[in-house]
């Protein structure tokens, strides 16, 4: 693998009480701003939560208390009036998070969000309706230790070359 963190990354669900730093939120969100976008929009921008009030309002109704427990939250957000593909946009910043996350040896998960969830959250952080949320990623210290992924789960058979 060219990018150890590549295989090392898993979703991590159980955390610390373990603060992340604001340099380390910071390299964070920076590697998401290296991220590829349609035309070079950068229409993204990134809401970082660690206020314990605004975590619980946010995370009523979703039954995963881990949600609620991570130290820090990244809420990717698009300017729907400056891009035409906002989820693509958002998965490409999201997935350069998870890639630093892991370099820095923290952890984190993707937690989905769309309909009035979504604007739920939008309304608890004052973000403007022209701003789309497709994910909320839960960070901090792992509290637990997975395995990397294996050369054992890569499938050869999913490849098609030329043609189906």
């Amino acid at each position: 693998m060219i990018i150890k963190e590549i295989a090392s990354r898993r979703s991590i669900r159980q955390f610390t009480d373990e603060p992340v730093s604001d340099e380390d939120l910071e390299e964070i969100v920076k590697a998401a701003q290296f991220a590829p976008t349609e035309r070079n929009t950068r229409a993204w921008e990134f809401v970082i939560v660690r206020d314990q009030k605004i975590k619980d309002k946010i995370f009523e109704g979703f039954e995963q208390p881990f949600l609620a427990k991570a130290p820090a939250l990244i809420i990717p957000v698009i300017d729907e009036v400056k891009t035409t593909l906002p989820i693509q946009d958002l998965s490409i910043a999201s997935a350069f998070i998870f890639l630093q996350v892991e370099a820095l040896g923290l952890g984190a998960v993707w937690k989905n969000v769309n309909g009035e969830r979504a604007e739920k959250i939008k309304e608890i952080l004052n973000i403007p309706d022209n701003f789309m949320i497709i994910n909320i990623i839960p960070l901090g210290h792992p509290a637990q230790k997975l395995p990397p992924h294996q050369e054992s789960e890569f499938q050869k058979e999913k490849i098609h070359l030329d043609k189906w």
